[in-house]
Formats: structure tokens, C-alpha cells, sequence
């Protein structure tokens, strides 16, 4: 009999997910193999242009603090996460008490997949932190797949993998500070 190790694919304080190691790793193989499906180039159409993230922010007006409900004071279940510009380069700040910052992560990439939908690459110290794609959907950011670094899925299809849940999608709460 083959025995199979548990991992748990959730986010720190999750409950576990029960995935055997052969499934999570059939799981990541597939979205890999999606995100990179979707990093290709149409047959014969250049490859994407790099964009600068904050450049990006800036022309989309996604510069600001983005809250699931801005009408309510922060919380774990409504964080306030601010994108904003530090000696040029796009920085992400996530804070629970609308006073102390969590973490503040530079974007390291950004890449345009189609009208709204953008990946980004978010850096903590200077290493891959977390791949994550958002959708710009009806004045919200949807974040639609959330990978870490080791390959652990945070969220996949809008659902958040140690949950089941729906994953929290954002309101613009107010332009960032430059």
C-alpha cells in the first residue's frame, strides 16, 4: 500500500485542506500548465511587452486603497490593501486596523493578459512572494489565482483553497498617495 503525505494548500491559519501529495502535486502541475498557456503568444504574434508596474497603476487609475467594503473599518475579514508609488516602483501595503501596515511588498512584474486582467509578481525582500492574477470586473478587483512561491495555490478560479470560500474582491476606498 502506497502511503501519500498531507499537505495543507491553504494560507496561514486555515484549516487544512486534506490534498495528498499526489493530488496537490497533479493540481499545480495543472495550473502551471494553465499559467503558462496563458503567458504564450498567439502563434506567430510577438511576445508581450514588460510593463512597469507602476506605470500600469498609474494609467489604469488603480493607484489607492482597495477594500472589499469601504463603508466599514478595517478587519481581518476587511482588509485594506493600498497600492502605491515609492521612489518609483509600485509598492502593495495590507493593514487589518487601518493603522498598522502588515506588510508593505514591491511589485516586482506586471503583466497585461487582456482588457483587465492583469498578473503580477509581488515581492517580499527582494525574493518571489506570490504570483497573483486580478480581473477588473464591475469597479472591483476580482483576484482570480494566487500561487506562492513553492508552487502552494492561495486561491484558484476566485475560491480560496483552504476555505472553499469565495475569495474577497475589492472597491477603490480612495486614490493613492504619489
Amino acid at each position: 500500500m502506497v502511503e501519500h503525505e498531507t499537505f495543507n494548500l491553504g494560507v496561514v491559519g486555515s484549516s487544512p485542506t486534506g490534498l495528498t501529495s499526489t493530488t496537490a502535486v497533479r493540481r499545480v502541475a495543472q495550473l502551471l500548465a494553465a499559467a503558462l498557456a496563458l503567458h504564450q503568444p498567439a502563434s506567430g504574434a510577438e511576445p508581450p511587452e514588460p510593463v512597469r508596474p507602476v506605470q500600469l497603476f498609474e494609467d489604469l487609475g488603480l493607484l489607492g486603497t482597495w477594500s472589499p467594503d469601504c463603508q466599514q473599518n478595517p478587519s481581518p475579514a476587511n482588509p485594506r490593501v493600498t497600492w502605491h508609488k515609492y521612489n518609483g516602483t509600485l509598492m502593495h501595503t495590507v493593514t487589518i486596523d487601518g493603522i498598522h501596515n502588515l506588510v508593505v511588498d514591491e511589485v516586482g512584474l506586471a503583466e497585461v493578459i487582456d482588457t483587465g486582467t492583469i498578473t503580477l509578481e509581488i515581492m517580499r525582500e527582494q525574493q518571489p512572494y506570490v504570483t497573483v492574477t486580478v480581473q477588473l470586473r464591475e469597479g472591483r478587483m476580482h483576484t482570480l489565482r494566487s500561487i506562492g512561491p513553492d508552487g502552494r495555490v492561495n486561491v484558484d478560479d476566485e475560491i480560496e483553497a483552504a476555505t472553499g470560500q469565495p475569495a474577497l474582491t475589492d472597491e477603490k476606498c480612495a486614490a493613492g498617495f504619489q
